[in-house]
């Protein structure tokens, strides 16, 4: 055993528990931000920016995503179409986690570094889509091909029990502020 090893097995390490985000959760519209008004707000000159759609987990690709449609007709109408998500229904055995958004797509991802590759629909761009965990935080990041990294945070609040989500866009400027956009959900009994 080399003496850097050794040194590191003896450090204390904080260690936390992994929360089970398993259940069936519902959007609080009365304390969540509405994506379209944050966005509008971050970048007034543009109605619709164009960066939105393109970095956004799931855009395009007919594949589900976190909170995605996975139908390119509804991205069309609507860019925020994949924050706009009133239902979560988490199924959790760590790695693994099952996200189905609305009860119509379905999102797998792995807490193991296990990186996610998505074909794009009508080219050749990939997204790959990692996730992890930070202490008691569930870290989500999806990248496009040549495009910004859009993240995804989930978390459990207290007093009462709730689910925070809160998604990191990329600012359509060069070395600009990314955009966060907080999304409260709450368990729905059954």
């Amino acid at each position: 055993m080399n003496i850097a090893w050794a040194e590191l097995k003896n450090q204390s390490v904080d260690t936390y528990e992994v929360p089970d985000f398993s259940g069936t959760w519902q959007l609080d519209p009365s304390v969540s931000d509405k994506p379209e008004e944050v966005i509008k707000a971050f970048h007034p000159k543009h109605k619709r920016p164009s960066f939105i759609g393109s970095s956004m987990p799931g855009r395009n690709t007919g594949m589900p995503s976190l909170g995605g449609m996975g139908k390119t007709a509804m991205f069309d109408k609507n860019p925020f179409a994949e924050l706009l998500v009133n239902r979560l229904d988490i199924r959790h055995s760590d790695p693994e986690i099952v996200i189905v958004a609305d009860e119509k797509d379905e999102q797998r991802i792995f807490t193991d570094y296990r990186g996610s590759s998505i074909s794009a629909q009508g080219g050749m761009d990939q997204k790959v889509t990692t996730a992890r965990w930070e202490k008691d935080v569930l870290v989500i990041e999806t990248r496009a091909t040549g495009e910004n990294v859009t993240t995804q945070r989930l978390k459990f609040l207290e007093n009462p029990h709730r689910l925070e989500r809160v998604t990191e866009l990329p600012s359509p400027e060069p070395d600009g502020k990314s955009i966060e956009i907080k999304q409260i959900f709450i368990p729905i009994t059954q």
